[in-house]
Protein backbone atom coordinates (compact mmCIF):
# COMPACT_ATOMS: atom_id res chain seq x y z
CA UNK A 1 0.00 0.00 0.00
CA UNK A 2 0.98 3.72 -0.67
CA UNK A 3 -2.00 5.66 1.42
CA UNK A 4 -5.01 4.99 2.73
CA UNK A 5 -8.50 6.56 3.99
CA UNK A 6 -11.78 5.37 5.95
CA UNK A 7 -14.96 7.18 5.86
CA UNK A 8 -18.50 6.14 6.84
CA UNK A 9 -21.42 7.98 5.14
CA UNK A 10 -25.02 7.82 6.60
CA UNK A 11 -27.87 7.81 3.93
CA UNK A 12 -30.41 7.61 6.47
CA UNK A 13 -30.08 6.68 10.49
CA UNK A 14 -30.79 2.88 9.20
CA UNK A 15 -28.78 3.36 6.62
CA UNK A 16 -24.87 3.46 6.31
CA UNK A 17 -21.98 2.96 4.34
CA UNK A 18 -18.10 2.25 4.71
CA UNK A 19 -16.02 3.45 1.95
CA UNK A 20 -12.27 3.27 1.76
CA UNK A 21 -9.94 4.60 -0.74
CA UNK A 22 -6.74 2.67 -0.97
CA UNK A 23 -3.31 3.86 -3.33
CA UNK A 24 -1.34 0.92 -4.09
CA UNK A 25 1.17 0.46 -7.63
CA UNK A 26 -0.16 -0.31 -10.63
CA UNK A 27 1.50 -3.64 -11.30
CA UNK A 28 -0.97 -4.89 -8.55
CA UNK A 29 -4.42 -6.94 -9.47
CA UNK A 30 -6.91 -4.83 -7.55
CA UNK A 31 -8.97 -7.20 -5.52
CA UNK A 32 -12.92 -7.36 -5.97
CA UNK A 33 -13.27 -7.93 -2.22
CA UNK A 34 -11.79 -6.49 0.79
CA UNK A 35 -12.05 -7.15 4.75
CA UNK A 36 -12.49 -4.80 7.27
CA UNK A 37 -12.96 -5.17 10.73
CA UNK A 38 -15.58 -3.74 12.69
CA UNK A 39 -15.27 -2.86 16.37
CA UNK A 40 -17.91 -1.43 18.70
CA UNK A 41 -17.91 0.13 22.42
CA UNK A 42 -17.95 -1.50 25.21
CA UNK A 43 -20.12 0.91 27.60
CA UNK A 44 -16.56 1.24 29.43
CA UNK A 45 -14.48 3.12 26.80
CA UNK A 46 -12.97 0.14 25.02
CA UNK A 47 -13.73 -1.61 21.72
CA UNK A 48 -14.72 -5.26 21.14
CA UNK A 49 -14.52 -6.86 18.06
CA UNK A 50 -17.52 -7.21 16.54
CA UNK A 51 -17.52 -9.01 12.80
CA UNK A 52 -15.32 -8.26 9.67
CA UNK A 53 -17.37 -6.33 7.02
CA UNK A 54 -16.99 -6.91 3.46
CA UNK A 55 -16.09 -4.09 1.46
CA UNK A 56 -16.29 -3.78 -2.90
CA UNK A 57 -13.99 -2.32 -5.55
CA UNK A 58 -16.35 0.05 -7.09
CA UNK A 59 -13.65 2.33 -8.60
CA UNK A 60 -9.99 2.89 -10.14
CA UNK A 61 -8.42 5.32 -11.24
CA UNK A 62 -4.38 6.28 -12.35
CA UNK A 63 -2.91 9.15 -10.02
CA UNK A 64 0.54 10.28 -10.56
CA UNK A 65 1.71 6.58 -11.45
CA UNK A 66 -0.29 5.06 -9.19
CA UNK A 67 -3.92 3.15 -8.85
CA UNK A 68 -6.45 4.66 -6.37
CA UNK A 69 -9.22 2.56 -5.08
CA UNK A 70 -12.46 3.25 -4.19
CA UNK A 71 -14.43 0.41 -1.79
CA UNK A 72 -17.80 0.53 -0.81
CA UNK A 73 -19.72 -1.61 1.76
CA UNK A 74 -23.68 -2.72 1.74
CA UNK A 75 -25.69 -0.81 4.00
CA UNK A 76 -25.22 -0.69 7.46
CA UNK A 77 -27.94 -1.03 10.04
CA UNK A 78 -25.84 -0.02 13.18
CA UNK A 79 -26.89 0.15 16.97
CA UNK A 80 -26.96 3.86 18.51
CA UNK A 81 -22.86 3.62 19.64
CA UNK A 82 -19.53 4.32 18.97
CA UNK A 83 -17.93 2.30 16.28
CA UNK A 84 -14.28 1.69 14.80
CA UNK A 85 -13.30 0.43 11.09
CA UNK A 86 -9.73 -0.60 10.91
CA UNK A 87 -8.32 -1.97 7.77
CA UNK A 88 -4.68 -4.11 8.51
CA UNK A 89 -2.79 -4.87 5.29
CA UNK A 90 0.76 -6.87 5.70
CA UNK A 91 2.77 -4.24 4.24
CA UNK A 92 3.19 -0.77 2.17
CA UNK A 93 4.30 -1.16 -1.40
CA UNK A 94 8.55 -0.28 -1.34
CA UNK A 95 10.72 -1.63 0.76
CA UNK A 96 12.76 1.74 0.48
CA UNK A 97 9.77 3.48 2.82
CA UNK A 98 12.80 4.93 4.68
CA UNK A 99 12.52 3.68 8.25
CA UNK A 100 9.58 1.59 8.13
CA UNK A 101 8.84 -2.29 8.17
CA UNK A 102 5.52 -2.24 9.63
CA UNK A 103 2.04 -3.14 8.69
CA UNK A 104 -0.08 -0.67 6.91
CA UNK A 105 -3.16 0.17 9.21
CA UNK A 106 -5.79 2.87 9.07
CA UNK A 107 -9.04 3.19 10.96
CA UNK A 108 -12.00 5.26 11.55
CA UNK A 109 -13.74 5.80 15.12
CA UNK A 110 -17.88 6.86 14.21
CA UNK A 111 -20.02 7.54 16.64
CA UNK A 112 -23.53 6.55 15.24
CA UNK A 113 -25.76 9.64 15.54
CA UNK A 114 -28.54 11.26 13.81
CA UNK A 115 -26.90 13.29 10.62
CA UNK A 116 -23.75 11.93 10.99
CA UNK A 117 -21.03 11.21 8.12
CA UNK A 118 -17.23 11.20 8.62
CA UNK A 119 -15.39 13.79 6.09
CA UNK A 120 -14.07 11.26 2.67
CA UNK A 121 -11.59 12.54 0.24
CA UNK A 122 -13.12 13.78 -2.49
CA UNK A 123 -9.32 13.84 -4.69
CA UNK A 124 -6.54 11.92 -3.89
CA UNK A 125 -4.06 13.69 -1.88
CA UNK A 126 -0.46 14.39 -3.93
CA UNK A 127 2.11 11.13 -4.10
CA UNK A 128 5.23 13.00 -5.56
CA UNK A 129 6.83 15.98 -3.89
CA UNK A 130 9.58 17.80 -5.76
CA UNK A 131 13.28 17.98 -3.98
CA UNK A 132 14.16 21.43 -2.18
CA UNK A 133 10.85 23.03 -2.91
CA UNK A 134 8.08 23.66 -0.58
CA UNK A 135 5.43 21.51 -1.65
CA UNK A 136 1.81 23.10 -0.97
CA UNK A 137 -1.63 20.97 -1.20
CA UNK A 138 -4.55 23.13 -0.23
CA UNK A 139 -7.49 24.31 0.16
CA UNK A 140 -7.84 20.85 1.93
CA UNK A 141 -11.55 20.97 2.42
CA UNK A 142 -14.50 21.93 0.08
CA UNK A 143 -17.34 20.98 -2.12
CA UNK A 144 -15.68 21.00 -5.41
CA UNK A 145 -12.18 21.93 -5.78
CA UNK A 146 -10.52 20.63 -2.59
CA UNK A 147 -8.73 16.90 -1.33
CA UNK A 148 -11.58 16.88 1.42
CA UNK A 149 -15.07 17.43 1.71
CA UNK A 150 -18.66 15.79 3.92
CA UNK A 151 -21.83 16.60 5.19
CA UNK A 152 -20.23 18.62 8.26
CA UNK A 153 -20.34 21.76 5.64
CA UNK A 154 -24.00 22.02 5.90
CA UNK A 155 -24.30 20.39 9.56
CA UNK A 156 -22.41 22.85 11.12
CA UNK A 157 -19.60 20.17 12.65
CA UNK A 158 -15.70 21.34 13.27
CA UNK A 159 -13.38 19.22 11.75
CA UNK A 160 -9.46 19.68 12.38
CA UNK A 161 -6.83 18.03 10.17
CA UNK A 162 -3.03 17.48 11.54
CA UNK A 163 -0.19 15.14 10.94
CA UNK A 164 -0.27 11.73 13.09
CA UNK A 165 2.06 8.98 13.75
CA UNK A 166 2.52 5.91 11.22
CA UNK A 167 0.45 3.38 12.61
CA UNK A 168 2.62 0.34 13.39
CA UNK A 169 0.22 -1.85 15.17
CA UNK A 170 -3.10 -2.43 17.18
CA UNK A 171 -3.18 -3.83 20.72
CA UNK A 172 -5.52 -3.26 23.79
CA UNK A 173 -7.77 -0.38 21.90
CA UNK A 174 -4.57 1.87 20.99
CA UNK A 175 -3.00 2.50 18.00
CA UNK A 176 0.75 1.85 18.42
CA UNK A 177 3.36 4.50 16.54
CA UNK A 178 5.64 3.12 14.53
CA UNK A 179 9.31 4.17 15.21
CA UNK A 180 10.62 5.61 12.08
CA UNK A 181 11.93 9.55 10.60
CA UNK A 182 9.15 11.94 11.43
CA UNK A 183 8.39 14.48 8.17
CA UNK A 184 8.88 18.25 9.03
CA UNK A 185 6.00 19.27 7.54
CA UNK A 186 3.24 22.02 8.45
CA UNK A 187 -0.25 20.54 8.40
CA UNK A 188 -3.44 22.06 9.13
CA UNK A 189 -7.20 23.39 8.10
CA UNK A 190 -5.28 25.12 5.51
CA UNK A 191 -3.05 23.09 3.75
CA UNK A 192 -0.15 20.34 3.77
CA UNK A 193 3.28 22.13 3.44
CA UNK A 194 6.16 20.34 3.62
CA UNK A 195 10.06 20.98 2.04
CA UNK A 196 11.76 17.86 1.64
CA UNK A 197 15.57 18.34 2.39
CA UNK A 198 16.33 16.75 5.12
CA UNK A 199 14.95 13.85 6.92
CA UNK A 200 16.32 13.19 10.46
CA UNK A 201 18.83 14.92 9.40
CA UNK A 202 19.87 13.19 6.39
CA UNK A 203 19.33 14.63 2.80
CA UNK A 204 16.67 12.90 0.76
CA UNK A 205 16.84 10.63 -1.73
CA UNK A 206 15.36 11.08 -4.65
CA UNK A 207 12.83 8.21 -5.89
CA UNK A 208 12.65 7.33 -2.15
CA UNK A 209 9.17 6.96 -0.64
CA UNK A 210 8.82 8.76 3.01
CA UNK A 211 5.55 8.04 5.07
CA UNK A 212 3.54 9.66 7.63
CA UNK A 213 0.38 9.80 8.78
CA UNK A 214 -2.87 12.22 9.32
CA UNK A 215 -5.28 12.59 11.06
CA UNK A 216 -8.94 13.90 11.05
CA UNK A 217 -11.46 14.87 14.18
CA UNK A 218 -14.59 15.76 13.88
CA UNK A 219 -16.67 17.92 16.79
CA UNK A 220 -20.02 18.28 17.18
CA UNK A 221 -20.72 21.00 20.24
CA UNK A 222 -17.41 20.51 21.42
CA UNK A 223 -17.93 17.08 21.70
CA UNK A 224 -15.46 14.45 19.49
CA UNK A 225 -17.65 12.28 17.64
CA UNK A 226 -14.93 11.13 14.63
CA UNK A 227 -11.89 10.45 14.20
CA UNK A 228 -9.91 8.93 11.11
CA UNK A 229 -6.30 7.67 10.63
CA UNK A 230 -4.85 8.24 7.14
CA UNK A 231 -1.60 6.63 6.38
CA UNK A 232 0.46 8.38 3.76
CA UNK A 233 3.29 8.10 1.52
CA UNK A 234 5.36 10.20 -1.25
CA UNK A 235 7.79 10.10 -3.57
CA UNK A 236 10.91 12.54 -3.73
CA UNK A 237 11.60 13.47 -7.89
CA UNK A 238 13.74 15.87 -8.95
CA UNK A 239 10.94 17.58 -10.72
CA UNK A 240 6.99 17.27 -10.59
CA UNK A 241 6.67 19.52 -13.39
CA UNK A 242 4.40 17.31 -16.27
CA UNK A 243 3.08 15.10 -13.51
CA UNK A 244 -0.60 14.89 -13.96
CA UNK A 245 -2.57 15.29 -10.62
CA UNK A 246 -5.71 13.24 -11.45
CA UNK A 247 -7.25 11.50 -14.22
CA UNK A 248 -10.91 10.77 -13.48
CA UNK A 249 -14.15 11.65 -15.05
CA UNK A 250 -16.89 12.66 -12.89
CA UNK A 251 -18.72 10.61 -10.53
CA UNK A 252 -22.06 10.24 -8.87
CA UNK A 253 -21.08 11.66 -5.19
CA UNK A 254 -25.47 12.25 -4.18
CA UNK A 255 -28.67 11.45 -5.40
CA UNK A 256 -31.71 13.37 -4.09
CA UNK A 257 -35.53 12.38 -5.13
CA UNK A 258 -38.12 14.73 -6.60
CA UNK A 259 -39.23 15.95 -3.00
CA UNK A 260 -35.56 17.63 -1.80
CA UNK A 261 -34.56 14.31 -0.19
CA UNK A 262 -31.09 13.08 -0.28
CA UNK A 263 -31.28 9.24 -1.07
CA UNK A 264 -28.05 7.32 -1.79
CA UNK A 265 -25.31 7.33 -4.67
CA UNK A 266 -25.65 4.67 -6.45
CA UNK A 267 -29.14 3.29 -8.31
CA UNK A 268 -29.56 0.30 -6.03
CA UNK A 269 -32.93 -0.13 -5.29
CA UNK A 270 -34.59 3.24 -6.08
CA UNK A 271 -37.51 3.27 -7.54
CA UNK A 272 -37.67 3.30 -11.54
CA UNK A 273 -39.65 5.50 -13.80
CA UNK A 274 -39.24 8.73 -11.47
CA UNK A 275 -37.04 11.82 -11.72
CA UNK A 276 -33.95 12.09 -9.86
CA UNK A 277 -31.38 14.96 -9.18
CA UNK A 278 -27.73 13.62 -9.09
CA UNK A 279 -24.82 15.66 -7.77
CA UNK A 280 -20.92 15.01 -9.25
CA UNK A 281 -17.47 15.48 -8.47
CA UNK A 282 -16.94 18.34 -10.34
CA UNK A 283 -19.75 20.02 -8.53
CA UNK A 284 -22.23 19.94 -11.57
CA UNK A 285 -25.74 18.91 -10.76
CA UNK A 286 -27.94 16.92 -13.59
CA UNK A 287 -32.09 16.02 -13.27
CA UNK A 288 -32.36 12.39 -14.73
CA UNK A 289 -35.57 10.03 -15.26
CA UNK A 290 -34.22 6.64 -13.83
CA UNK A 291 -36.35 4.68 -16.64
CA UNK A 292 -33.71 5.91 -19.48
CA UNK A 293 -31.11 3.66 -17.58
Amino acid sequence: MVGGMISVHQYAYNSVQVEMKLVTGTGNTPQTNVLIERWSDDGTGNYSFVKYDTLTNTGLLQHQGYWVLDYTSNNLDLDSNKYRFIYTHCCWLNANIVGLSSDFIISADYWHLPNHSLPRMLHPLWLNMQKNVQNTMKPMFGQVNCFFTGDFINTGDSVFFSQGPVIGGYSNNMFVPKNHHVLNMVVNNDSISWLPDTVNGFAVNVNYDYATGFELQQYRNQILIGTQRIQWSFTIKNSTVGINEENISPVIIEIWDWQGKLLQKDFKELSKDQLYILKYSDGSVRKVFLGAF
